[in-house]
């Protein structure tokens, strides 16, 4: 009768195979930016520099925080600045407000030379988001009443526009050409994409109950946003399919909006008082392991069972 042969390199791989790939774990830092009430971070750069806005004075005002350093920025003869987006060569993008032209604007620039990104044909241009290394920028436009998202790769603007959807923001690129955005349905629910290689593919994230984003990919392709569950708005971190959760302690509402190269996160949170706050995000080293689930224990325990069982059988047949 023939007897099957197993190799413990086979177990090994097999039960190599069957542990599952694990999530990444954060430590949470609130972050302040003096002279700004209110702060909401929005990016952040591979040199640690992160840009948002929040209010000066009376008016809305970007900033620049590199350290314990806060530049500020504003659009002369506006009534508001946002900043969303910086690359690491400290060019950003954003959004300014009233003015010479009404509603919302979309910016681009560095410290000192602030410029509108324009969509030729648009009613109207209310958002840069996301800007690479590059320098490429996505955004928003409106035309008809129907938002779509671009790109603009030095002057030249391509339309972005998820099939089948009623409307399409653009959020963050990455250096290889990959965007992440939302679209929204037809019944006006709205779902986080990425766009790569000519696909719009859908984010199904684990434990989404209603409107999901995706607000900004690294290099590395990991995706960060956030989604509403029965626990709350809590963000995530897609990490080539495996997916984190990110809620700051002792909240039921966080906003992820940037993550860098290092895998560095910031966002918002607010408090049971619905007060706003930023955050950074730091990963924990991987030497940090976590307790390894059941079923990989029981992996474990089958795997040493059926090993110890060959070494006997050998060494029965070596005498």
């Amino acid at each position: 009768m023939p007897r099957l042969r197993v190799s413990e390199g086979l177990l090994t791989t097999l039960f190599i195979l069957s542990v599952p790939a694990s999530s990444t774990t954060f430590d949470y830092t609130t972050i302040s930016v003096p002279g700004f009430a209110g702060p909401e971070a929005r990016g952040i750069n591979n040199a640690g520099q992160i840009v948002g806005f929040g209010g000066a004075g009376e008016v809305s005002k970007g900033f620049i925080l590199s350290g314990d350093v806060v530049t500020t920025i504003f659009r002369s003869g506006s009534s508001g600045t946002e900043l969303f987006g910086i690359n690491n060569k400290t060019q950003f993008v954003g959004t300014y407000f009233g003015g010479m032209r009404p509603g919302h604007n979309a910016l681009a620039g560095v410290v000192g030379a602030l410029h509108p990104v324009l969509v030729p044909g648009a009613d109207s241009t209310p958002e840069a988001n996301g800007i690479n290394n590059l320098g490429q920028i996505v955004g928003d436009s409106v035309t008809g009443g129907v938002t779509s998202g671009f790109l603009d790769d030095a002057g030249k603007f391509t339309t972005l526009f998820y099939p089948g959807s009623s409307g399409t923001e653009a959020s963050g690129i990455n250096d290889h050409g990959a965007i992440v955005g939302t679209y929204t349905d037809s019944a006006g629910g709205q779902h986080a994409y990425v766009y790569k290689d000519g696909v719009y593919t859908a984010i199904q994230i684990p434990g989404a109950t209603g409107d999901s984003h995706a607000t900004r990919i690294n290099s590395s392709g990991q995706i960060v946003g956030y989604f509403e569950s029965k626990e709350g708005t809590q963000g995530f971190l897609d990490d080539n399919g495996v997916f984190s959760i990110l809620t700051f302690p002792g909240v039921s509402i966080t906003h992820v909006f940037g993550v860098n190269d290092a895998g560095e996160i910031v966002g918002t949170y607010e408090d049971a008082a619905f007060r706003l706050f930023s955050f950074r995000a730091t990963p924990i080293a991987a030497g940090a392991v976590p307790e390894p689930p059941t079923s990989a224990l029981v992996a474990v325990s089958l795997v040493l069972v059926v090993l110890g069982a060959l070494r006997a059988a050998r060494a029965g047949t070596r005498h």
